[in-house]
């Protein structure tokens, strides 16, 4: 059947025109796909190089954070170093009494004939006696317990206290003369303890030993003094 439309050109409807995929080129479609490769390409190598550069950077602020705790920590046992030092130094400077004080005491207790060797301070302990050895006796057999007698339990044996030990300043000299060597120590030991010093540091002052020895034609007389600390004196 042949329609035939009579009507003006203006009056007539026009149709719409649809265009396919079938209408595009080939050429225009592949350069769509490769530029939308190539911008994903792009974004994915800017994400991984951000993600990269992120944890470079997170890597290289824990190695400065680490370096910033070891320094603390040399800066902290410097400072510890510094406070126990500073202690050192006011414990010496608040003391009881001086060495310098001490030496030259004893320097002017000195006698004509006697020099000391050395002089150091020792923890002195004193000397304890041994009790004699008994003879162990059989034990002898438990009496019969009473009906209704509680059992003693076995008291218990104290432990001896470790005898206190003495600080003392340990005096080691010597003293040469024609026969009157014992006399120059005495004497020697009398200026100290008459020393003024000497007897408000020292508790005791006395000869511990004396030997006889030779240099070439010469006797020689070593002795040993050992001055006791008194208790608030020791701590100093």
């Amino acid at each position: 059947m042949i329609e035939i439309n009579l009507l003006p050109e203006g009056l007539r409807k026009k149709g719409s025109t649809r265009l396919g995929s079938s209408d595009l080129p080939i050429r225009k479609i592949l350069t769509i796909a490769v530029m939308v490769l190539v911008v994903s390409q792009v974004f994915l190598a800017a994400a991984v190089f951000t993600v990269g550069t992120q944890a470079a950077w997170k890597t290289k602020l824990v190695s400065r954070l680490k370096e910033a705790g070891r320094e603390t920590e040399a800066q902290k046992s410097e400072a510890a170093a510094t406070d126990e030092h500073l202690k050192e130094i006011q414990r010496l400077t608040t003391r009881k009494f001086y060495w310098a004080s001490l030496l030259n005491a004893l320097s002017g207790s000195m006698t004509q004939g006697v020099w000391l060797r050395s002089l150091s301070v020792i923890d002195e302990r004193p000397l304890v006696r041994k009790a004699p050895v008994k003879t162990e006796k059989k034990p002898a057999k438990p009496a019969a317990k009473k009906k209704g007698q509680a059992e003693k339990p076995d008291e218990p044996q104290e432990t001896p206290a470790e005898p206190e030990r003495r600080r003392s300043l340990k005096l080691e000299g010597s003293v040469a003369g024609s026969g009157q060597e014992t006399a120059s120590v005495g004497k020697f030991l009398k200026e100290l303890k008459t020393n003024d010093f000497f007897s408000g540091v020292f508790d005791d002052i006395e000869l511990s030993d004396m030997n006889q020895r030779k240099i070439k034609d010469v006797d020689v007389y070593d002795f040993v003094l050992l001055c006791r600390f008194k208790r608030e004196k020791a701590e100093s």
